[in-house]
């Protein structure tokens, strides 16, 4: 994240990453709003892929944790 704010301010906002584990029905569920969507809207190519990297280390611990 820190990266992203020196390129987009407005990154800090985003910080830090939160993951939602809740119990529904019985299961487990995870979910998370991946940094790539929130800051497509600064159309910045330097940050998208940051964030685009960022997304893939999460997605690969929640792959890992399940």
């Amino acid at each position: 994240m820190k990266e992203m704010t020196e390129f987009v301010p407005d990154a800090a906002g985003y910080a830090p990453v939160t993951v939602l584990i809740d119990e529904r029905d019985g299961k487990v569920h995870l979910s998370y709003d991946r940094m790539a969507s929130l800051l497509a809207v600064y159309n910045h190519p330097i940050v998208s892929r940051i964030a685009e990297g960022l997304d893939a280390k999460i997605e690969a611990l929640i792959t890992s944790a399940i």
